[in-house]
């Protein structure tokens, strides 16, 4: 999957980033909407800590 400059698209790649990036928010329990999940890389982190 290739970024559409365009539509200005920027694409999540680094785990550790999207690790850091979950661990701030407080999902324990909570639903989550993730719009434009891209490659699935923050949707995952997210995952692990919501369920």
């Amino acid at each position: 999957m290739r970024p559409k400059k365009r539509l200005s698209q920027v694409f999540l790649i680094a785990p550790a980033v999207a690790r850091l990036i979950a661990e701030a928010v407080p999902l324990k329990g909570k639903r989550v909407l993730e719009v434009g999940a891209g490659r699935g890389i923050l949707t995952r982190e997210l995952a692990e800590r919501a369920a």
